[in-house]
């Protein structure tokens, strides 16, 4: 029997930088290279581990400015430093997370589907309206542990591919 390959592509994570970057936005378009008038550089972070680099954990803050590349690649979310956001807590023996990023969610939106240490099912909801940004890894160990971060649809910025 062939085995199916996951769908799930991973997105790309982008933070503000003050020099030069490898990702450029510019008004509401995001490009590979700077073009004339106001942009602002970002460098290339290691998404899977930048969960406490660009959110305060406690607060619920984002602690710098940084954008989502999408992955479709044609579109990416962004978030200013300071920026409020709630925090779903998604601990289970066995996980699934049924959002991805860029999608809009309302308080009844199911985010995830967990089997605990027990065995028992449960299903997480969104508990807010708000748009998914980020999708952070806290342990692959048992139990999985994520952290789903959701903005305010005020809050974000979606960005088009310039280039």
């Amino acid at each position: 029997m062939e085995e199916m390959a996951n769908p799930y592509s991973f997105p790309l994570l982008y933070v503000e930088t003050s020099s030069v970057g490898e990702f450029w936005v510019c008004g509401n378009i995001f490009t590979a290279k700077k073009l004339t008038g106001l942009c602002k550089p970002f460098k290339q972070a290691l998404y899977e581990e930048a969960l406490t680099e660009v959110i305060n954990l406690q607060e619920g803050r984002i602690l710098k400015t940084f954008c989502v590349l999408l992955p479709d690649r044609e579109k990416a979310l962004y978030l200013r430093k300071g920026t409020r956001v709630s925090l779903i807590d998604v601990k289970g023996k066995k996980t699934v997370i049924s959002v991805r990023e860029g999608e809009p969610v309302n308080p009844k939106t199911i985010i995830a589907h967990t089997i605990t240490t027990s065995g028992s099912s449960r299903t997480i909801r969104a508990g807010t309206y708000g748009i998914v940004v980020f999708i952070g890894v806290v342990s692959h160990k048992n139990p999985e542990h994520y952290l789903v971060a959701i903005a305010g649809e005020e809050d974000v910025k979606i960005l088009e591919r310039g280039d």
